[in-house]
């Protein structure tokens, strides 16, 4: 992580941080709400260890048929914390390559490109969907968005997304 990500956690966020290692096994690199949603960010190596729990690698298998990848069991593990703590929840990998996070953040598939620019110090990423994708990506009242943002300028330094 560039430096070290500037995070501000309050008293709620540091409770479900709390309960989201007791329930996975795997501490949280950060907790924040936006909105009424919760996003948990974790290290992509976490996945591997939650996977390794015979009781969490079975629910999570419960609803996943193939092979199991990050974003499956990333989509899969949210949607067991949401369960267990009854409101929206998020569970995203961080990764030091901040296209593949952003990537992996705004759940982009191949079809969307991410530019990064950087002008007098300024970084700038520009994210291109297809139109069908875009309130997808910015999610309900731009809540995602506005998520993506957060992260991204801590763990980053980037100072603007742009999602065209």
């Amino acid at each position: 992580m560039s430096n070290e990500p500037r995070f501000t956690l309050t008293n709620d966020e540091l409770t479900l941080m709390s309960v989201f290692s007791g329930l996975t096994g795997v501490n949280p690199i950060t907790c924040k709400i936006v909105d009424d949603i919760v996003y948990f960010l974790i290290s992509d190596e976490d996945i591997y260890t939650i996977l390794s729990d015979p009781i969490m690698r079975r629910e999570i298998r419960k609803n996943i048929s193939g092979r199991l990848t990050n974003e499956k069991v990333l989509k899969e593990l949210s949607r067991i914390i949401s369960e267990n703590l009854n409101k929206s929840a998020y569970v995203v990998a961080y990764y030091p390559d901040p296209i593949r996070f952003l990537r992996g953040f705004f759940g982009l598939n191949s079809d969307a490109r991410i530019l990064m620019s950087e002008s007098a110090g300024r970084k700038v990423v520009t994210i291109q969907v297809p139109p069908n994708r875009k309130g997808a990506v910015i999610g309900r009242g731009g809540v995602r968005a506005r998520a993506g943002r957060i992260f991204s300028k801590a763990l980053y330094g980037i100072e603007k997304i742009n999602i065209r």
